[in-house]
């Protein structure tokens, strides 16, 4: 069994190396306290050295494949003066699509109206050449 200097001096340069490679503190602290609390051998340490770094890559791998679906839910917006929506989006930047949307069908309707008297035109036409035949 180690001493316990040899211990803490593998726990500090062990949590300093996943500290470096994920430039995180809190993931760096997490995993020395979780290595000092669980690994009584050098090679107990190093596994669970490995399962922690496997475990953050994991997590960062569905993170950016969250980040692929759909940027939205990944998003940090920093403008705290707004309320923001669940998916970053200010109340007032969706108040804002919504009236373009909302022109938007009204000139869709317009053109639809007009497209329907122009059928019921043709089709008036088409009647009475039938009706001629």
């Amino acid at each position: 069994m180690m001493p316990a200097t040899a211990t803490a001096t593998c726990s500090f340069v062990l949590s300093s190396l996943i500290d470096t490679i994920f430039s995180f503190s809190l993931r760096s602290q997490v995993s020395a306290v979780y290595n000092k609390a669980i690994a009584t051998t050098d090679t107990e340490m190093i596994a669970n050295s490995v399962i922690v770094l496997f475990v953050m890559e994991m997590d960062e791998w569905i993170f950016s494949d969250l980040e692929a679906i759909n940027e939205k839910w990944t998003s940090r917006n920093d403008s705290s003066s707004d309320i923001e929506t669940g998916n970053g989006s200010t109340v007032n930047e969706l108040n804002e699509e919504i009236a373009l949307h909302k022109a938007q069908i009204a000139a869709q309707q317009e053109e639809l109206g007009m497209l329907r008297e122009s059928m019921e035109n043709i089709l008036r036409r088409v009647n009475i050449i039938e009706s001629m035949c």
